[in-house]
């Protein structure tokens, strides 16, 4: 027996004959193929040319060769071997071989859903194309078709990223710091954050160093100096760390330069251990008028003199906006 095709395992079922007087066996059934529901074979319709195989398999020798056997007590068959054999031109085997894209698989997903933000897992997809094409699609396709119809929908991140108004559009502050980072290779992260009109973080650059040291905050902000000009303009927030506030006077001559707060807290709770404490220095930091800073500095220093002395040696323009 010569199949064109690539032949799965397939069951079948047999009908039988049990009349009187005529010998068990499998009866010849005279509809035509189109006219059998799928059902009656038990495998979905695979190819447009069904009516090859099914013809074949009637003259299988299920008895004697062993290609085939019947399920126990079942009415249904088992084959086990088949002859592989091609005898119909690459072009026409060719035809079938073609899985779906994932620029197919993509329209699937489009289709069923409206709102794709919300939509299948790619997991999903595969077993929906399997059930509406007939066709296995690998996960990693699914997955690049989710991405695709995302993305002809809200357009690709290149063309998001050229729609950005850039730096031009941010407050004129730069949030320089740099984080440990825990996990199997360690390093540090070092990032540069900017802030637009509506309160929300820009980010400008970020990388991964070995340690935070003068070198790696050297070639940060070298790389950093490409993109953002020094300028009178522009104030650089730190977090006191010595080898930033040594590159920044070496490369940023003209910038402003000014503490952040968030470290500053902390480093006042550290040190200083005095309930309410840092929260007397946080409301000094964001007060407008001089003298309403001059009055919670006096609170300060009636609370703990060390800290007072401190927050001098820091210098008030560094770290209050009464003296920005």
């Amino acid at each position: 027996m010569n199949y064109c095709h690539y032949i799965r395992t397939y069951i079948i079922k047999h009908r039988w004959t049990e009349n009187p007087g005529q010998s068990r066996g499998p009866a010849v059934d005279g509809r035509k193929l189109e006219d059998i529901d799928d059902e009656e074979f038990n495998i979905p319709p695979l190819f447009d040319d069904t009516e090859y195989v099914r013809e074949e398999i009637p003259d299988l020798d299920i008895e004697d060769d062993g290609k085939a056997c019947e399920m126990k007590e079942s009415g249904y068959y088992v084959i086990r071997k088949a002859n592989l054999e091609h005898t119909c031109p690459i072009e026409t085997r060719n035809k079938y071989l073609k899985k779906a894209t994932s620029k197919v698989n993509a329209a699937v997903y489009e289709a069923k859903y409206s709102d794709l933000t919300k939509g299948l897992t790619p997991l999903d997809l595969q077993h929906m194309v399997l059930e509406d094409l007939r066709v296995a699609a690998p996960y990693s396709k699914c997955w690049r078709a989710k991405g695709k119809a995302l993305e002809g929908i809200f357009g690709s991140d290149d063309e998001s990223f050229e729609d950005l108004p850039g730096f031009r559009k941010l407050r004129r502050v730069i949030v320089v710091d740099g984080t440990h980072l825990n996990g199997k290779y360690n390093g540090v992260l070092l990032t540069a954050s900017g802030q637009d009109a509506n309160l929300q973080v820009f980010p400008l650059a970020l990388a991964v160093v070995d340690n935070e040291n003068d070198e790696a905050w050297s070639w940060f902000f070298e790389k950093l100096e490409r993109i953002i000009a020094d300028s009178k303009s522009l104030t650089i927030i730190l977090d006191r760390n010595s080898s930033i506030y040594t590159t920044k006077k070496r490369m940023f001559l003209l910038a402003h330069h000014r503490a952040c707060i968030v470290h500053l807290a902390r480093n006042v709770n550290a040190r200083f251990h005095n309930k309410g404490l840092a929260k007397l220095v946080t409301n000094a930091t964001f007060v407008y008028k001089v003298t309403c800073y001059q009055e919670i500095y006096r609170q300060i220093k009636v609370k703990n003199a060390n800290c007072a002395a401190y927050l001098d040696k820091i210098r008030a323009a560094h770290w209050s906006r009464a003296y920005f």
